[in-house]
């Protein structure tokens, strides 16, 4: 029995190996009501995609992956969650399907740890507690209803992130009528809970910029960087018109701090020409993406162009000058394809739909210049990098200064210069059981005579602790 858990797990390893990302494509009318969506595994490569190895799913999806599995929930699909694990064919196989207690929708997920994720119902706030692992509903419940607001008919949590222990929650209020958002509290709220009670803490706020955060889709407007600072973006999401009177903002939260950071403020929506701007994505260090709406793209005469036409456009952004350049590269439309995925050197993968392809690119952070990657069969919503549980952190970006990869009996470090790096080897409990030195020198470096650890499933982080840099790796042996 052990032998054939331990054959099992490998070949799950092999086919996450093999597919390096997940994608999902959309058909039909991308504003009101999609017909399908299809996901499927995919590495770099291929100059093109199709559907034939994807899995059809019944509508929009919201996509996370987490420790190597992709978890799926329907925008109009209730209160279900799916998980499914990447073949070595591209295809997506579904593992198992729960439903939490949500009286309506589920839309955004967050993950914890190997045994606890957060499904996000958003107009119900509240957090329904799940196990990743095992896909069980263990019932337990963050209950944030005090923060609802009956002056505001439309209010909602929007982003979930874990950090140190606490949950800092996106807070929407909004209201409208005659089916219309007619009024936005143009501040910026943040809850803040604790994991370990499942209780509210406390609300923060600044009222310097707008709401943080989406209630309908997983589309991030944070993120934490390599030394535990959250960022985060008070938005135009919701006025596309410039109606409200302040501008998009990015503001921090310190790692150690539930507090934002007063001394750090920085008003993109002037940096990037008073334009209304939406999503922030991290590109490493003090990198980062937005998207910026350009009204004068719009027709006038389509009350969804905003959402159907290329009328978005990717700016690079600075954190620390607090700067930003706009990308040279076609417009492209929807609000929420825009999910973007680290690869190398301030450089991330960009699904893009322009009004004369539907492709994945590449979008280089000091040259602002886009690279066409691959063509996709229908509209690319997002694309998702498949890796391993990080119990340091499963937010933190990985840096390129150095790779790892696991081969049958040694590991392969690359570096671009020498360094002194440390090996933790983690169990599946997120437990440390080794560590180890490797000095590396430029180029390729091979380890295999050091690595005494017995039989099992391992997370792997390598660091070097001079930069903050990391990378994981999901190690079996």
């Amino acid at each position: 029995m052990k032998i054939f858990s331990f054959l099992a797990a490998l070949l799950l390893t092999v086919s996450i190996q093999a597919q390096q990302y997940s994608m999902m494509t959309l058909t039909g009318n991308t504003v009101l009501g999609q017909k399908a969506s299809y996901v499927q595994g995919i590495k770099l490569g291929p100059t093109s995609y199709t559907n034939s190895n994807a899995t059809e799913l019944s509508g929009e999806a919201n996509i996370k992956n987490f420790d190597g599995n992709m978890y799926v929930t329907m925008v109009s699909g209730g209160n279900k969650i799916s998980k499914y694990t990447p073949q070595a064919n591209g295809q997506m196989k579904l593992e198992k399907t729960i439903a939490v207690t949500a009286a309506t929708n589920v839309i955004d997920l967050c993950f914890i740890n190997k045994d606890l994720a957060l499904a996000e119902n958003s107009f119900e706030f509240k957090l329904h507690c799940f196990n990743p692992t095992t896909m069980t509903v263990t019932g337990e419940i963050f209950d944030l209803s005090s923060l609802m607001n009956s002056t505001y008919n439309s209010s909602a949590i929007t982003e979930v992130t874990y950090r140190d222990g606490k949950l800092f929650v996106g807070v929407l209020y909004r209201k409208y009528t005659g089916g219309i958002n007619t009024t936005l509290l143009e501040e910026c709220h943040i809850a803040v809970c604790d994991v370990a009670t499942r209780k509210l803490e406390k609300v923060i706020k600044d009222s310097r910029t707008l709401p943080s955060g989406y209630p309908q889709s997983s589309a991030s407007a944070n993120f934490i960087d390599e030394q535990g600072d959250l960022y985060l973006i008070g938005q135009k999401t919701y006025d596309a018109s410039q109606t409200t009177v302040k501008n998009a903002a990015i503001l921090r939260i310190k790692k150690g701090s539930t507090e934002f950071d007063s001394e750090y403020f920085f008003d993109i929506q002037a940096a990037c020409g008073n334009r209304p701007v939406v999503a922030l994505r991290h590109a490493g260090g003090n990198k980062a993406f937005v998207v910026v709406f350009y009204k004068e793209k719009t027709n006038p005469l389509n009350p969804y162009s905003a959402y159907d036409s290329p009328v978005w456009k990717y700016w690079a952004v600075d954190l620390q000058a607090k700067t930003a350049r706009e990308m040279t590269m076609d417009f492209h439309k929807g609000l929420y394809n825009n999910w973007l995925v680290p690869t190398a050197n301030g450089k991330v993968l960009a699904p893009l739909v322009t009004a004369s392809a539907n492709a994945v690119y590449e979008l280089d952070h000091e040259t602002a210049k886009v690279a066409y990657k691959f063509s996709t069969n229908g509209e690319p919503y997002g694309v998702y990098e498949f890796k391993a549980f990080n119990p340091n952190g499963i937010n933190a970006v990985q840096k390129a200064s150095f790779s790892a990869v696991q081969h049958a009996d040694f590991l392969v470090v690359n570096s671009e210069k020498e360094l002194a790096l440390t090996a933790n080897w983690y169990n599946l409990n997120g437990q440390l059981v080794q560590s180890q030195q490797l000095n590396v020198t430029a180029g390729e470096n091979r380890f295999s005579s050091a690595l005494p650890l017995g039989p099992g499933i391992y997370s792997l982080r390598i660091e070097h602790k001079g930069s903050n840099e990391s990378v994981g790796v999901k190690w079996v042996k």
